[in-house]
């Protein structure tokens, strides 16, 4: 029986919590946006009460206490609302609804507390009580979810779900598990949830049935405000599904993408010592709608080193590219955000259901553009201005003047679903996601496997100042793009041994982080793997074994046996 949570001592109380009363709705009437608002309006009261309060002043029955624990912490970050998405996992033309918190407005960025379906005028749970302590909720391709939670500290299991067609439940795929016990830490991987004996498999087994089940990317998490509570209910918020997302239409994107990262380079971050303030390359990625037409449009940004007066500066530019007959167009230019004595970030705000890059500062006064794309192209549609001046605060929204506490309380309004990308040194590795993530999206030949983040799971982080790339900044281990690195640049194998043998810890001492990634390559190479960076396709095409015959995007990882997987997994834990 699920009981009512009336203040925050007794939600910590309850475990998980099963649906007493399995539909939301009125009398089974109506569209699914009434139905999800419902929901979700509840889910914001409660946290807007945790923000004020402190505690829940009034009942929720459908709330789990995970959302109460997460939320809590969420609340202590200084998030300013729930978060929800829309997705359709089997396809059927009707979204489900997943509810969690998070500081960004992608999936990847947010923690998922409950998922609904809606079927015959009513809202039904698929899963509650998940998230924060007890686990993790993954949408994956094909409209699988990964369900991953933990027992103790020395198990983990994963179950995979899908939706059948106009189903009301999820049905278990597959499931797989590690344990291990307090006296004997060594893994044991299994073909089941449980870790039945009959049933154990090895490490390369388990992780190739992970990857049969990739994480969908560049999914938009949107905040629960009253705008986007009233498009909600008009069942105005766009959602996706399974299917590829209009890959073939974003291969002309591709080629944008391809040349830019050629003529700048790839990403690279600021190294701690680096004072020209900012990363240099290809360093923003994303696709959005900014027109509403139903094509995601093309946002980049990128970095560059100049000279100036003696001193060597970074420059930075942002572009927005659309489609038209199959062809990519450059819409325009718009301008990053800038901070902290000059450093740039990309900054979108959603404001009445509208989508805006803003351009602008915030360092010894404070203006904002606000960019959008209409029939016209991208214009500036807002401008707002705050200086000091004598006696107070200048201040202006349009060229017209306005009180310091109208323009402080309409700019929270217009900021309210703002997310920021600093383009600066990506220490959680955010940036770094999201390109790959729509390199992916776009069939970009250098998302593939190139990257040990990719293959097996792991985040390799950046390696810092590197080499020096053919356009003069310098590479990243995380990149995948390899670079001149001591170990590859000696005799004809990094790691002679990596395909035969298990590595040791001493094997790989003193390696950087681009000498492991050049070696996790190396180990695809002897497979006849080919390489679309062009660094590292000749750095293997002078080697006498190397014989390149399989293609970036044909190779799938099939041809690896298990010690060469082991050795991936070991490799990328120490790029870290």
């Amino acid at each position: 029986m699920r009981k009512k949570l009336r203040c925050m001592s007794a939600a910590f109380g309850l475990g998980l919590v099963l649906a007493a009363v399995p539909v939301y709705g009125e009398e089974g009437t109506g569209g699914y946006g009434e139905a999800y608002a419902r929901i979700m309006l509840d889910y914001e009261n409660v946290f807007q009460e945790l923000k004020t309060y402190g505690q829940v002043m009034g009942e929720y029955p459908e709330i789990n206490a995970e959302f109460l624990s997460g939320a809590s912490g969420s609340v202590q970050n200084g998030e300013k609302h729930t978060r929800f998405l829309l997705y359709d996992l089997n396809g059927d033309g009707t979204p489900e609804l997943f509810i969690g918190t998070g500081d960004r407005e992608m999936l990847e960025h947010c923690t998922i507390y409950a998922i609904y379906t809606f079927q015959g005028g009513n809202a039904i749970p698929l899963m509650e009580g998940i998230g924060y302590r007890r686990g993790t909720c993954i949408i994956c391709e094909d409209g699988v979810i990964k369900d991953q939670s933990s027992g103790s500290a020395f198990d983990g299991m994963i179950q995979y779900r899908s939706l059948p067609e106009n189903g009301t439940a999820l049905e278990d795929v597959e499931a797989i598990s590690v344990h291990s016990t307090m006296s004997d830490q060594t893994p044991r991987y299994y073909h089941d949830f449980g870790g039945s004996p009959e049933n154990e498999i090895s490490q390369g087994e388990y992780q190739m049935i992970e990857r049969r089940y990739p994480q969908v990317k560049n999914v938009h998490v949107w905040m629960c405000t009253q705008d986007n509570l009233s498009l909600m209910r008009q069942e105005k918020i766009p959602y996706e599904g399974p299917a590829e997302q209009h890959r073939e239409d974003y291969q002309a994107y591709a080629k944008v993408v391809e040349d830019y990262e050629a003529q700048y380079g790839p990403m690279q971050p600021s190294a701690p010592e680096d004072t020209t303030l900012g990363m240099t390359g290809l360093c923003y990625l994303d696709l959005l709608d900014l027109n509403q037409d139903g094509t995601d449009e093309l946002v980049l940004a990128y970095g560059w080193r100049e000279q100036q007066d003696g001193y060597t500066i970074k420059k930075h530019a942002s572009e927005i590219w659309s489609l038209r007959d199959g062809e990519a167009f450059k819409v325009g230019n718009t301008e990053l955000f800038g901070t902290n004595g000059g450093i740039q970030s990309v900054v979108f705000t959603r404001y009445q259901g509208q989508l805006y890059q803003v351009g602008g500062s915030a360092d010894s006064f404070c203006y904002r553009d606000y960019y959008a794309y209409g029939p016209e192209g991208i214009s500036v549609v807002r401008s707002s201005r705050q200086d000091e001046a004598e006696g107070g605060m200048s201040c202006s929204i349009d060229g017209e003047p306005v009180s310091s506490e109208e323009w402080t309380f309409l700019e929270d309004q217009w900021m309210d679903g703002s997310y920021t990308y600093m383009l600066y040194n990506d220490e959680d590795g955010a940036i770094q996601k999201k390109i790959a993530g729509v390199k992916e999206a776009i069939g970009c030949a250098s998302s593939s496997s190139e990257t040990a983040a990719q293959n097996t799971g792991g985040t390799a982080q950046s390696a810092g100042a590197g080499s020096q790339s053919p356009q003069g900044g310098t590479q990243s281990g995380g990149s995948g793009t390899g670079g001149d690195t001591g170990a590859a640049q000696t005799g004809e194998y990094i790691l002679p041994g990596s395909s035969t043998e298990i590595l040791t810890e001493q094997q790989i001492a003193g390696m950087s982080a681009n000498d492991i990634q050049m070696a996790i390559n190396e180990i695809y190479a002897r497979h006849g793997r080919k390489f679309s960076t062009p660094e590292i396709q000749a750095y293997f095409d002078s080697k006498s074994w190397y014989q390149g015959t399989i293609e970036p995007e044909s190779f799938d990882g099939s041809q690896l046996t298990q010690v060469e997987l082991q050795n991936i997994d070991f490799l990328v834990q120490h790029m870290q």
